[in-house]
């Protein structure tokens, strides 16, 4: 049971953002349909093509999470003087 525990929280949190459920999905899919195009064995191409999914949904997720407004420093204001 504790082993179940840990796979599940670390399932949970490789796979926390939307961006890089979409980006694994992706990857399986791609992995699966490179199987015309470059052979190979189902599993091998599905795992790697899902990592590369994964981690470009990674990208994406930490590329948007810096672009938000809250994220952006604040503009410096200058007292210029007088009212």
């Amino acid at each position: 049971m504790k082993m179940t525990r840990w796979l599940l929280l670390i399932i949970l949190t490789l796979f926390q953002d939307s961006y890089v459920r979409i980006g694994t999905v992706l990857g399986l899919a791609a992995g699966y349909g490179s199987l015309q195009v470059i052979g190979g064995e189902l599993w091998v191409n599905m795992s790697a093509y899902g990592f590369i999914g994964w981690g470009f949904g990674a990208y994406l997720g930490y590329l948007r999470s810096h672009n938000t407004p809250e994220s952006r420093p604040p503009k410096l204001k200058v007292y210029q003087g007088g009212r």
